[in-house]
């Protein structure tokens, strides 16, 4: 969603099997005796058509290999690929897994792709010195908590404000899932309170362990986050008021969907003073459904639907950008397939007493009517920000910053 992501590997496949095609049409006009290309590195082929087309070519694949790898996928090669077809049906079959990652794939790295002569080597090392140029990092205090009986750790970070203040901390949760939470940082910019992050498991900055060794699914993140919360308590980064642990809770995309499941467990954490929903689905497949729609709406151009629904700011915000720095989101369990049939359990909703923030954004992916479920809750309020997509944070920070505080402190009182 940050979360709702097409896997990286199987968009540059799509993308690249055209550019094959293509090849190979091209070289059965010259010699149509000649065998079609076959699959193979297009270096190998760039003798066979122009120099200024095969350089062209030549480097949009390193890159795009190189961003295959940088982002944890591996190079990946497909001797028989699948045969191409049309962005939404490709979509539909992959559960719109790289709905985001279509983009953050792409579009940031368009300036580098279409140089000339760019080795991947090239890409990786102007990638990372244009990220850590444009990306302000705020001071954090840092921890590791142990998770899953000690056998995995998960980082933690902490920003103070300047001037000191009674607010409680807002605990954030990313999106992805497998986005850690860099695209957040801007937060701590906004809000008059501590703002702790952590990265789930399998991101960022915490363990990746293999699947074969540990658990990835909703369930383990929920039970995971429960020892975050405690941890956080046992460490006084989450104070103790009127006898119990004064926090508030915020979920974007994915984030929210664990943050909601975490508090409605049977051992679910000390409830928040409040919780915020920022751009959450309460059902998944019917979100599936809307992309679709969306896409055709658009001629099912990718990067139109990025530039709409995904984030509308131009150019792309360095925070976002550091999320998606090489080798920093994660690969063992991401995309929107591996949630693609969440859906809020409706019993959960009515008994469900915290106050809650809805954050939705005019333009987000994530429409209305993929929301709908969250109506059913008792004490909510919603706040629809016009002019912005799914990262409204960053679209409309000041404005989004303002709603996010005023709720907290009316939360406090």
């Amino acid at each position: 969603m940050q979360g709702f992501h097409l896997h990286r590997a199987d968009t540059l496949a799509y993308c690249s099997e055209i550019t094959r095609n293509e090849k190979a049409k091209q070289q059965n006009r010259r010699s149509p005796r000649e065998p079609p290309a076959s699959s193979q590195l297009v270096e190998r082929h760039c003798h066979q058509i122009d120099q200024a087309q095969a350089q062209k070519e030549a480097t949009w694949q390193q890159g795009a290999c190189q961003v295959s790898v940088g982002l944890g996928h591996g190079y990946q090669y497909w001797h028989h690929p699948p045969k191409p077809q049309p962005l939404k049906a490709f979509l539909q079959q992959r559960f719109v897994s790289c709905l985001p990652d279509l983009v953050h794939c792409l579009d940031p790295m368009r300036s580098l792709l279409a140089g000339p002569g760019l080795t991947r080597s090239d890409l990786a090392r102007t990638d990372k010195t244009a990220v850590e140029k444009t990306v302000m990092t705020p001071e954090l205090m840092s921890l590791m908590l142990p998770v899953r009986g000690g056998a995995c750790r998960l980082w933690a970070g902490r920003h103070l404000p300047a001037a000191s203040t009674d607010g409680w901390p807002l605990l954030v949760c990313h999106g992805g899932p497998g986005v850690p939470s860099d695209y957040l940082f801007p937060l701590v910019e906004l809000l008059q309170r501590p703002v702790i992050f952590f990265d789930q498991l399998g991101c960022g900055r915490s363990d990746r362990p293999e699947p074969a060794d540990q658990e990835y699914s909703i369930a383990a993140s929920v039970r995971d986050l429960v020892s975050v919360i405690d941890a956080l308590v046992a460490q006084a980064w989450i104070p103790i008021r009127d006898g119990r642990p004064a926090y508030h809770l915020y979920g974007q995309s994915f984030g929210g969907i664990l943050a909601f499941e975490t508090l409605n467990a049977a051992s679910g954490p000390p409830p928040p003073r409040s919780l915020s929903l920022s751009n959450v689905p309460s059902s998944v497949p019917v979100l599936l459904e809307d992309v679709v729609a969306l896409l055709a709406d658009l001629g099912d151009d990718g990067s139109r639907f990025d530039a709409t629904h995904v984030c509308r700011a131009n150019p792309r915000p360095a925070a976002l950008l550091a999320a998606y720095a090489p080798g920093h989101p994660g690969s063992h369990w991401r995309g929107v397939d591996v949630i693609a049939e969440w859906c809020v359990p409706e019993a959960s909703l009515a008994s469900f007493t915290t106050p809650v923030l809805r954050l939705a954004a005019e333009y987000d992916f994530v429409t209305s009517r993929s929301m709908q479920g969250w109506q059913q809750l008792a004490n909510q309020r919603l706040v629809v920000l016009p002019g912005v997509a799914h990262h409204a944070l960053l679209e409309r920070p000041k404005a989004y910053g303002a709603h996010l505080e005023a709720f907290l402190q009316t939360h406090e009182d």
